[in-house]
């Protein structure tokens, strides 16, 4: 098992949790908590197909993880800036792809600089909570398609950098899944009892997650390459 980065004796006491209520960024909230940090939550409502199963989700994490503050920041405009992206086309022209994804599938789920604008939006609310960094879930994918542009390691060391000279007080970014693989943190999940059916990961907006998009087959791998069941889907892949 590949293990997280590890943040014991850093320093870092209290650190802002871009939370989404997906496999990633939960695991993130109970794996800040062994480290004996004390974390906050913001959620940000960027005009998502999904943002009322993300918002939901998250605030009951909040609550099971004793956040130290919680802020839901809405900012569903910046979705209508993209009518060629599948998650925030509001008038669902464009389906979410289905099955394996190839490179068209991937490219029409990219949201151009999304992490960029929400780990931004993150530094400023750490700032107001006093914060020392800010962390997020970016893992490394164990599907046909390749990473996001803006989970790569190589652009979470780049934000650090960033993160680092934005204010009067140096901040931090912190990724520490970002070179270990989704199955490694399901891992690590399961070993130290995350309530992984509290999460949602679907690129659908439904009451329950639709199995069959890139998230959910992807997270479905995950569990299975360990032999388990994902709780919040209910079935394995084959």
């Amino acid at each position: 098992m590949h293990e997280p980065e590890n943040f014991e004796g850093s320093g870092l006491k209290e650190v802002m949790v871009l939370a989404s209520g997906g496999l990633e960024s939960t695991t993130l909230l109970y794996y800040l908590k062994s480290q004996g940090v004390k974390v906050h939550m913001v959620f940000i409502d960027y005009g998502q197909k999904f943002n009322a199963q993300e918002h939901m989700r998250v605030t009951a994490l909040a609550s099971a993880v004793k956040a130290e503050s919680f802020t839901p920041v809405f900012f569903d405009e910046f979705a209508t800036l993209f009518t060629k992206c599948a998650l925030t086309d509001d008038g669902r022209k464009l389906a979410v792809p289905k099955g394996e994804y190839g490179l068209e599938e991937w490219k029409t789920t990219l949201i151009p600089n999304r992490n960029m604008v929400l780990i931004s939006i993150g530094l400023a609310v750490a700032i107001e909570k006093e914060c020392q960094a800010v962390a997020y879930g970016a893992s490394q994918n164990i599907g046909s398609f390749e990473n996001f542009p803006d989970s790569r390691p190589v652009f979470a060391d780049a934000m650090n950098v960033l993160a680092s000279l934005c204010h009067t007080s140096k901040l931090e970014l912190l990724a520490p899944f970002k070179r270990i693989t989704k199955t490694d943190v399901v891992r690590w999940g399961l070993k130290h009892s995350v309530p992984y059916e509290l999460t949602w990961s679907c690129w659908e907006g439904g009451e329950i997650p639709c199995g069959s998009c890139g998230q959910c087959l992807s997270r479905a791998k995950a569990f299975h390459q360990i032999g388990r069941l994902d709780p919040a889907l209910g079935f394995d892949i084959v």
